[in-house]
């Protein structure tokens, strides 16, 4: 399965990481990465689980 994320995805991302950043880099960081893995873990092995709604 390949996971495509969208431009918008990725501009909301980067406004969440600067906020989180202000107060620390590295919460930001691991923000990131936790948040990847969530999505590559959960959804590859459960891809019907958050299918799109009609």
């Amino acid at each position: 399965m390949q996971i495509i994320k969208s431009t918008q995805y990725l501009k909301k991302l980067q406004i969440i990481m600067e906020y989180i950043a202000k107060d620390n880099l590295s919460r930001a960081l691991k923000f990131r990465k936790s948040l990847d893995d969530e999505i590559d873990n959960n959804i590859i092995n459960m891809p019907f689980k958050y299918r799109k709604s009609i």
